[in-house]
């Protein structure tokens, strides 16, 4: 069995405590962080919709999770389709409108919600009939996308649909609807499917807390017991070795 007590050996299971300790504080304070983003983008939903033109001119954490009060002309002429986006275990399809706010402001690209992808034209054909009154504005990351032989994009992208647009975007997009607490279990009747979850912490820092924790006691358990068992063999060693004799042997 090797020693334990080498001082080198001894400065890595420090270390190793150090480190596995350290992570688990740290996910603690993520957590921490997480929490209180969570307040702070409840606390921006809660407060007085933006208007249109005023949420277009904005970006950054001014208009992330503001919901804005979707007033102006809308460019059904202009819809944008994205494939790709399953929802309920089926292939469909988000539409985004852009809307005008008609006082020289960028337009604001706003989710109309999704559909089954064979559901396509009947969408399309009924964005007319209900506009919604408001919805959540969101940052977009920046990525590319590229169009389909149908006209569709591969996915989302707010930078390759503005480029494509024949006026200014401003650079976030909408999610038309309102907060929805409990989200349908399977395709509602009424479509396209609008409305937006609140910002929830979906990382289980409590529980990574708590494994890296663990970690460290097993390992200084672990620790502890082998360095006893060595004090104890050594302690027994000279006990338990037997008497020499000075008689020759027969």
């Amino acid at each position: 069995m090797r020693r334990l007590q080498t001082p080198a050996l001894l400065a890595l299971i420090v270390a190793a405590l150090v480190v596995l300790t350290g992570l688990g504080t740290w996910q603690l304070a993520r957590n921490e962080w997480k929490q209180g983003l969570v307040e702070d983008r409840d606390a921006a939903i809660a407060a007085a919709p933006l208007a249109a033109a005023e949420a277009a001119t904005l970006d950054g954490e001014a208009i992330e999770y503001r919901r804005v009060a979707l007033e102006g002309e809308w460019d059904y002429g202009s819809a944008q389709i994205v494939a790709n986006r399953t929802r309920f275990g089926l292939r469909g399809e988000d539409v985004y409108v852009p809307l005008r706010t008609g006082d020289g402001s960028p337009a604001l690209l706003v989710r109309r919600g999704w559909y089954p992808a064979d559901e396509r034209d009947r969408v399309l054909a009924s964005l007319k009939a209900g506009a919604p009154s408001e919805g959540l504005a969101l940052r977009a990351s920046s990525t590319d996308s590229r169009r389909n032989e149908d006209g569709a994009w591969t996915r989302f992208s707010l930078d390759s649909i503005a480029a494509a647009l024949p006026y200014p975007v401003a650079p976030l997009y909408v999610i038309a609807g309102e907060r929805v607490e409990q989200p349908p279990r399977q395709v509602p009747d009424e479509l396209p499917v609008t409305g937006y979850a609140g910002y929830r912490n979906t990382t289980p820092h409590i529980e990574y807390a708590l494994t890296w924790y663990g970690l460290a006691v097993v390992l200084a358990i672990t620790v502890a017991v082998r360095i006893r068992q060595q004090r104890r063999g050594r302690e027994a060693g000279p006990a338990g070795g037997g008497s020499t004799s000075d008689a020759p042997p027969a």
